[in-house]
């Protein structure tokens, strides 16, 4: 349980507090297939398979991030070079893979286990709770309302991180101030140990915990010191 002199415990939000990763990797498989079955139309499935093909995708997915970070037009240069790699892919096949993957934002994620049961019980507790993302204002809002998170977070206590560069100790030191708390007041939440553990740790946060329940996209990962706490729930912190 979260310790009642706590000022505020601060979240991140995808594969935090809502499950998002599983919806990454279902589209990105769809794609991989859809083009893997394209070429191998015209060459050998073996030339083309679905490995290769998705080796390639996440090869160039990871630069992407490099640049555009969590900006969703990134997957149009990802496309674009995937065209690059495989010209034999048509304008049809490229046009109905971003469809697909535009419609990732459109998609409603599931909770994490744990998530309200925890949220409830802070808030009952009258601990104060921050958000800070680094998704997309517009996406950002359709998460909270169609998985009811907007009962807990709002316009004040949620701070978007700007989506167009990294999610850092700056975008989280100004996260801190507009929750008006100090990090040394704090506990932090997340499933980053890059974008939200190690920028925590530079800022002085009371405590840092480390959801691992799952797979973390490889750009996220870093070593974190032993004073992190990690977990494989979310019911722990209740």
């Amino acid at each position: 349980m979260i310790s009642s002199e706590v000022k505020c415990v601060t979240f991140d939000l995808d594969d935090t507090l809502t499950c998002t990763h599983e919806i990454f990797g279902d589209c990105i498989d769809r794609v991989c297939g859809i083009m893997a079955a394209s070429l191998a139309k015209i060459y050998s499935r073996d030339l083309y398979s679905k490995v290769r093909i998705k080796e390639a995708f996440t090869k160039s997915s990871d630069s992407a991030f490099e640049t555009e970070h969590v900006n969703p037009n990134r997957w149009i240069h990802v496309l674009s070079e995937m065209k690059e790699t495989f010209p034999q892919l048509g304008d049809v096949q490229i046009s109905i893979c971003l469809d697909l993957l535009m419609g990732i934002y459109k998609t409603v994620p599931e909770l994490k286990t744990g998530a309200l049961p925890l949220l409830e019980s802070l808030m009952n507790r009258n601990i104060n709770m921050g958000l800070v993302t680094h998704a997309d204002e517009d996406w950002t809002k359709f998460k909270l309302k169609t998985t009811g998170l907007d009962a807990f977070f709002d316009r004040e206590n949620t701070h978007i991180i700007n989506m167009y560069g990294p999610k850092d100790v700056t975008g989280w030191r100004a996260a801190y101030h507009q929750f008006r708390v100090r990090p040394s007041e704090c506990v932090v939440v997340g499933n980053s140990p890059s974008d939200d553990i190690i920028p925590n740790i530079e800022l002085g946060v009371r405590q840092a915990i480390l959801l691992r329940d799952g797979p973390v996209w490889p750009v996220h990962e870093t070593e974190v010191p032993d004073s992190v706490r990690k977990i494989k729930s979310l019911n722990e912190l209740i």
